[in-house]
C-alpha cells in the first residue's frame, strides 16, 4: 500500500515527466489564464490519465466530448511507453488507497503557477472541510437530495465524497476545465456507481443554472467550493454574465465570482432545494453583499447558518481572505433559525467552536462576521459614556494616489536640486517615523535620512528652463504619463491636491493600530490614511490618537474592521467612521 511519501514522489514524478514530454499545447480556451508551456505539460496530463483509466469505461459513460479529446493528447513525439506505462501504475496505486495527499490536485497545482490557477478561481478543499460540510447537510436536509451538484467542481472534492452519504441520487459536477473536469475520470469509481450517476457536465455553471439545471425534477442539493475570482481578473462578458445571473443580488461592481456564484444559486432555489458552500467571507460585511445579507435575513422558513473559520486558517492559501461556510436550508412549515457559528481548525478536522442563534427582529445586521467573531462594536465602559460615531467627529481618507510614488516622492537632495518651492512636505511609510508625533524636526530628520520625504506640488506647467521641466520629460521618457492613474489626468503630472490630515494611520494591523499626531503637515501616500477633526470636534488629534490607540479604541475599530485570512484586520475609510467612541475624551 503507497505511503504519504510514496504519493509525493509519485507527484514529483508526474510532474517532472509533464514537463518534458513532447505533446501540443492544449488550447488557451481550455485553461485560460495559463502559459504554453503550462498548457503543453497539461496536455501531457491527459496521456497520463488516460492510461490510469479505463478507456472502454469512458466510451460507456456520459463524458462530453472535449474531455475524450484532451484524453488523447497529439504528441510531437511519441513518449516511452514503459515510462509512461510505469508512471500510470504508480499513479494509479495512490489514487485507489485514498491517502491524505490528493495526487491528482497536487499534480495541477505543481504544473499550474498559483498566480495563473487563480484566473479560474482554482483553489482545492481539503478533505476534512469537505467531510464537515457533507455531515452538516446531512444532519440538517429532511430528504434525501434527488442531485447533488457540484458547482465550479474543480478535481471533484465534493463530487467523490457525495455518492457515500446519498447514494441514490445523481451528482452533477460542473466545471469550465476540461483538465479539472477531465482529471475526475482518474479517481476511482467516478464513472458510474451503483444507484446513481456522477454527470461531467463541460460548462459555464452560470449558464448551466438556467438551462441544465432547470430539467432536473425534485430536491436539488448544490454544495461545493465555487471558484475565488477576483473582480479584476474578470473578463468583461464574465462580469456582464455574472451580473445577469445574480440579478438584484448583487449590485455592486466590486463583487467577485464566488458572490456571484453565490446568488445566483439562492435566486434559483426552489422551495425543497438547499445549498452548502465554502466561500470567502468578505460579502458577509462589503457593501457589495448588502443585497445577499437582506435575503438571507428574511428567508425566516430556511435555516441560515453560516459557519467562519479561524482568521488564521489557511483555507484559501495566497490569499488573505478569511474562509465561511454558508448552509441554507429548504423552505420548512415553521419559521427556521439563524444561526452563526465560529467553527476550530486543525490540519485534520473542522468542528463547531461556539454557536449563536440571531433573532431576524428588524433589518439585516450591516455585518454578521462581527456577530460570530464576537468583536466590541461598543467600548468597554459599561455603558455609562455617552457615545457617538466617530463620523461625528472627524473625515477619513486614503493618501494621494500618484501612480508612481518613486517619481512624485522625492528625497532631500533631489526637491533642493530641482527647487524646494515645487514640493510640500510628504511622508510614504509610517515605519519612517519615530514615536507616534510628526513634528517639523523629526520630518526633516527623515528627509535628512534619505527617505522620500517630499512631494511634487506643481500648480502649472514649469518655465522649460526650470530643472524641473527636465524632470518631468524624464519621467515621460520612462512612460509614467501612460501609466494607469497619470494617462487620465489633464496634466499627468499634477497629482490631486490632498490637504494634509491631522493624524496619520495605518490601515492593516494585527494586534492595535499606529495613529500618528501629524504637526509637520506631511501629505501621505496611498500606503496610508489621513484623518482630519471636523469644525467643532471636541477631541484634539493627541487625544483621540491616544485613545484610538488604546484597547477601547482597538476594541471599537476592530468592531467595524475587516479581518483577513492570517490574523490581520484592515481598516476601510468609510466603514471606520462607524465606530463609537465617547462624545468627549475621557480620562486615560
Amino acid at each position: 500500500m503507497p505511503s504519504a511519501e510514496d504519493a509525493l514522489v509519485v507527484v514529483t514524478d508526474a510532474i517532472a515527466w509533464t514537463r518534458t514530454a513532447k505533446y501540443r499545447a492544449l488550447p488557451e480556451t481550455a485553461v485560460p489564464g495559463t502559459t504554453t508551456s503550462e498548457r503543453r505539460a497539461l496536455a501531457a496530463l491527459g496521456a497520463l490519465v488516460a492510461e490510469v483509466i479505463d478507456p472502454s469505461s469512458v466510451a460507456d459513460a456520459d463524458v462530453p466530448e472535449d474531455i475524450v479529446g484532451w484524453l488523447r493528447p497529439h504528441a510531437r513525439i511519441q513518449p516511452d511507453s514503459r515510462v509512461l506505462n510505469e508512471l500510470a501504475d504508480r499513479l494509479r496505486a495512490v489514487l485507489a488507497v485514498n491517502g491524505p495527499i490528493d495526487a491528482l490536485a497536487a499534480i495541477y497545482e505543481g504544473i499550474i503557477a498559483g498566480p495563473n490557477r487563480r484566473h479560474l478561481g482554482t483553489f482545492f478543499t481539503p478533505p476534512h472541510v469537505v467531510q464537515h460540510m457533507l455531515t452538516l447537510c446531512h444532519s440538517e436536509l429532511p430528504t434525501i437530495p434527488n442531485h447533488v451538484i457540484d458547482p465550479g467542481a474543480g478535481v471533484g472534492a465534493f463530487t467523490l465524497a457525495a455518492p457515500a452519504i446519498w447514494p441514490e441520487s445523481d451528482i452533477h459536477a460542473i466545471d469550465i476545465n476540461v483538465v479539472t473536469l477531465g482529471m475526475l475520470l482518474a479517481r476511482p469509481s467516478t464513472i458510474r456507481r451503483s444507484g446513481n450517476q456522477i454527470h461531467h457536465e463541460l460548462d459555464d455553471f452560470l449558464r448551466w443554472l438556467t438551462t441544465s439545471a432547470v430539467e432536473l425534477t425534485g430536491p436539488r442539493l448544490f454544495l461545493g467550493n465555487p471558484p475565488y475570482t477576483r473582480v479584476h481578473d474578470m473578463s468583461p462578458a464574465l462580469r456582464a454574465s455574472a451580473f445577469e445571473a445574480s440579478g438584484d443580488l448583487v449590485a455592486n461592481r466590486l463583487a467577485g465570482l464566488s458572490t456571484h456564484f453565490t446568488a445566483a444559486i439562492l435566486r434559483s432555489l426552489r422551495p425543497e432545494d438547499s445549498t452548502c458552500l465554502l466561500i470567502p467571507g468578505n460579502w458577509s460585511y462589503t457593501k457589495y453583499g448588502s443585497e445577499l445579507r437582506a435575503w438571507l435575513w428574511t428567508q425566516g422558513r430556511r435555516h441560515v447558518r453560516l459557519s467562519y473559520f479561524p482568521v488564521e486558517t489557511e483555507v484559501f492559501p495566497g490569499t488573505r481572505v478569511t474562509a465561511m461556510i454558508l448552509y441554507v436550508g429548504p423552505e420548512r412549515g415553521v419559521e427556521q433559525p439563524f444561526t452563526i457559528e465560529r467553527l476550530r481548525y486543525t490540519p485534520d478536522s473542522v468542528s463547531v467552536g461556539s454557536e449563536q442563534v440571531v433573532p431576524r427582529t428588524g433589518p439585516a445586521p450591516g455585518r454578521f462576521d462581527s456577530i460570530a467573531l464576537g468583536r466590541a462594536t461598543i467600548p468597554p465602559n459599561g455603558g455609562n459614556v455617552a457615545l457617538v460615531k466617530l463620523g461625528e467627529l472627524v473625515t477619513t481618507r486614503r493618501g494621494t494616489a500618484t501612480g508612481a510614488n518613486h517619481f512624485f516622492f522625492v528625497d532631500d537632495t533631489t526637491a533642493e536640486r530641482l527647487g524646494r518651492h515645487h514640493f510640500v512636505p510628504g511622508i510614504t511609510r509610517a515605519t519612517h517615523v519615530d514615536g507616534n508625533t510628526l513634528t517639523n524636526a523629526k520630518h526633516a530628520a527623515l528627509a535628512d535620512a534619505g527617505h522620500p520625504a517630499w512631494l511634487l506640488h506643481l500648480t502649472e506647467k514649469p518655465d522649460e528652463g526650470d530643472p524641473i521641466a527636465a524632470y518631468i520629460a524624464e519621467g515621460e521618457s520612462h512612460g509614467l504619463q501612460h501609466r494607469y492613474l497619470t494617462k487620465d489626468r489633464q496634466n499627468w503630472w499634477d497629482v490631486e491636491k490632498v490637504a494634509a490630515p491631522d493624524l496619520l494611520f495605518t490601515p492593516f494591523s494585527r494586534d492595535r493600530y499606529r495613529f500618528i499626531v501629524n504637526l509637520a503637515k506631511a501629505v501621505p501616500s496611498n500606503n496610508l490614511y489621513g484623518m482630519t477633526l471636523k469644525r467643532g470636534c471636541s477631541w484634539t488629534a493627541k487625544q483621540l490618537a491616544e485613545y484610538l490607540s488604546s484597547d477601547a479604541g482597538r476594541s471599537a475599530l476592530r468592531g467595524v474592521a475587516r479581518q483577513y485570512q492570517g490574523g490581520s484586520f484592515k481598516l476601510e475609510p468609510r466603514e471606520m467612521l462607524d465606530a463609537l467612541v465617547p462624545v468627549v475624551p475621557p480620562s486615560l
